[in-house]
């Protein structure tokens, strides 16, 4: 594969990662109702507890959507500055940027799922 077409690829995936994030921090504001409903409705100390654990883990997760995006955009405009200034790209260097990009991801989306699992019984438990 030549350098254009490998670039051309990259452009494609970070932009479905970053369609991607976009998705997951709307999920994060639909939970986030979701729990605010919760907390209003019931008074339980306990209940109280768990919704202030689970705000506190939306915040981590929407600040390490916000860093990915940004890491991406960052990567994003390196391959846009090594297109315009070498048209040869070191193709190793971005691999193992890619990979750490990639690997990175993997760990976001099995994250976020656990969580969304987690959250989702406890909202069947208290509505």
């Amino acid at each position: 594969m030549d350098n254009k077409a490998y670039i051309f690829e990259l452009h494609d995936e970070h932009t479905k990662w970053l369609n991607d994030l976009k998705f997951y921090k709307d999920q994060l504001k639909k939970f986030e109702e979701r729990l605010a409903h919760i907390s209003a409705k019931n008074p339980d100390k306990e209940v109280k507890i768990q919704v202030e654990k689970f705000q506190n883990r939306f915040l981590i997760q929407r600040n390490e959507i916000d860093y990915f995006r940004h890491d991406i955009k960052q990567q994003e405009n390196e391959l846009e500055l090594e297109e315009q200034t070498a048209p040869i790209v070191s193709v190793e260097r971005t691999l193992e940027e890619e990979e750490a990009l990639k690997e990175r991801r993997e760990t976001f989306v099995s994250l976020f799922e656990e969580m969304k699992k987690e959250f989702n019984v406890f909202v069947e438990e208290h509505l």
